[in-house]
């Protein structure tokens, strides 16, 4: 499928952030006039910068208000980048939150570079997952989990916040449908994902608490550890807009984490017994911390250092128990350990992949349970 077919394919779906309304694909006619209208320096972006790059091919608002740019592929479409094209009753400026511009600035700059020139592997992957070989296994299932609760296969697949596709299993999300929809805030997230789905993308540079879809139009959607960087008053938003879009009959699975992993409390065991545990974890601990010493003797790697850290906020489960009223959801696991527990606790040579092992059947065994004391729920929004 060429671009234009793409483009072609989007309008039918696309929807202007501001106005709602549907989106048209520019004429080639309309793309010149455009573009002379940059070059004379007319236009200028709703946030107040000017319009500086000629449209390779760009959508018009129903009312032929705005103007959203394709640049590279990727449908620019936040409501600050949008170009108004007609004199504005209101010429209110239009700025990104806050809190979206820093994630938007770190994942840009730091969070979606590649760690090295000898890894595929991103900074974000390397700072707050476990990519030991020890953990591969139990991570690998866990990832496998959520094509559990969405369609098998339809037309397109929101992937809303997708970043860029980071894990081979999170391809297989999509297998079965024409088209993935790619949402993120971050430009290169989104070209990193178009390495890796071609022209069975469609790219949106967009917000997840605005989705830039018509109503009823996605057979499935997911959302991975994306909505607790959302501003905390802006997740249910983001819930609801996950919703809106699903087709009467879908699902959408999210992946959230939870403010404490009560799990990881011990609050059953009496505090005499808790204290020898402890006292032996210590132990132990100092113990794996020589076998690493010894283990990683000859490695040169530098430890990777990440400067700044997005922004985070997690709900209690009370909130949206309380909050999400008139959406249709269940809690089930997705993984019920954190990675700091991991890395502390599991290792090769004290039978870590064996206790990754037995807390995944654990898992399977009570699913809602272990999704709401464990560390990573998941959140499957039925339509």
């Amino acid at each position: 499928m060429t671009m234009l077919a793409t483009y072609e394919q989007a309008q039918t779906i696309l929807r202007c952030p501001i106005t709602k309304q549907e989106l048209r694909l520019l004429e080639l006619q309309e793309v010149e006039s455009l573009n002379d209208r940059i070059a004379n320096g007319e236009l200028r972006h709703t946030d107040g910068t000017p319009v500086k790059v000629s449209l390779e091919a760009g959508f018009i608002s129903r009312d032929g208000r705005f103007v959203y740019p394709v640049l590279d592929g990727i449908i620019l479409l936040l409501e600050n980048l949008a170009i108004p094209v007609t004199r504005q009753k209101d010429g209110a400026q239009v700025a990104l939150r806050a809190e979206k511009k820093v994630l938007q600035d770190f994942y840009d700059s730091i969070g979606w570079q590649k760690a090295g020139q000898e890894t595929t592997s991103f900074v974000d992957a390397l700072k707050w997952e476990d990519l030991r070989p020890v953990a591969s296994e139990y991570i690998h299932d866990c990832h496998l989990r959520v094509n559990r609760y969405i369609k098998k296969q339809g037309r397109y697949l929101l992937d809303a916040g997708s970043g860029p596709i980071q894990y081979p299993e999170y391809l297989s999300y999509s297998d079965g449908y024409a088209f993935r929809i790619c949402v993120d805030i971050s430009f290169l997230a989104l070209k990193e994902a178009q390495k890796k789905l071609g022209n069975k993308g469609i790219y949106i540079l967009g917000d997840i608490t605005n989705i830039p879809l018509q109503d009823n139009t996605v057979d499935g959607a997911v959302s991975l550890h994306v909505i607790y960087h959302v501003p905390k008053d802006e997740q249910l938003a983001a819930f609801r807009e996950l919703h809106r879009v699903l087709i009467p009959g879908s699902s959408a699975a999210i992946v959230y984490s939870w403010p404490n992993s009560q799990m990881l409390k011990w609050l059953l065991f009496p505090r005499r017994i808790k204290r020898n545990i402890l006292r032996w974890i210590q132990k132990l601990k100092s113990l794996v911390k020589k076998i690493l010493r010894w283990e990683n003797r000859k490695k040169t790697t530098a430890p990777v250092s990440v400067p700044e850290t997005p922004y985070h906020y997690t709900h209690e489960q009370a909130y949206f128990e309380n909050n999400l009223k008139g959406i249709k959801f269940e809690i089930v696991v997705w993984r019920s350990i954190g990675v700091p527990f991991m890395r502390m606790y599991i290792h090769p040579h004290l039978f870590g992949a064996a206790i990754l092992r037995g807390i995944y059947r654990k898992e399977e065994g009570n699913p809602a349970l272990y999704g709401r004391i464990g560390q990573y729920p998941l959140f499957v929004i039925q339509k």
